[in-house]
């Protein structure tokens, strides 16, 4: 394990979907993107974040412990070519601020209005699920890097 912390605020928070990504079990807390945002996007049921300018914005989601190099490249994989990775500070819920990989949607044309991780949990998840696991194997260059 290299020790990489890895912030996650979409369908990558559900253990069962960033397991099945990675590779990896999960170690993670909860923790919190200050002065993001985070939209739902056209025709996708899971969102993508970006920096906001609002200093009250903040995103909930989970910081993922101890992700390998096998397990960022997984990441990079299933995220969209048009988000890049970049290291942002998370504050957990002791207050302590990390320092953690996040993706970073960049076509904000795409986004629109809050996403739920209720909403998705219960109406999205399993066919999420489904689609990716059917769709991943496909799936071996598209990159965010």
């Amino acid at each position: 394990m290299t020790g990489t912390l890895f912030f996650t605020y979409g369908s990558l928070m559900f253990s069962n979907i960033f397991e099945g990504v990675t590779g990896e079990k999960d170690r993670h807390q909860k923790a919190t993107l200050k002065q993001w945002s985070r939209n739902a996007m056209l025709d996708k049921t899971k969102p993508e974040a970006a920096p906001s300018l609002n200093p009250q914005a903040q995103v909930d989601g989970i910081l993922w412990l101890e992700a390998s190099d096998i397990a960022l490249k997984n990441l990079n994989i299933f995220e969209a070519s048009d988000c890049s990775r970049e290291i942002a500070t998370v504050v957990l819920e002791n207050g302590s601020p990390r320092k953690a990989w996040v993706y970073h949607w960049i076509e904000e044309s795409l986004l629109f209005g809050k996403w739920d991780a209720a909403v998705f949990a219960k109406q999205h998840q399993a066919d999420f699920v489904a689609h990716h696991w059917q769709t991943s194997k496909d799936q071996t260059s598209r990159n965010c890097d």
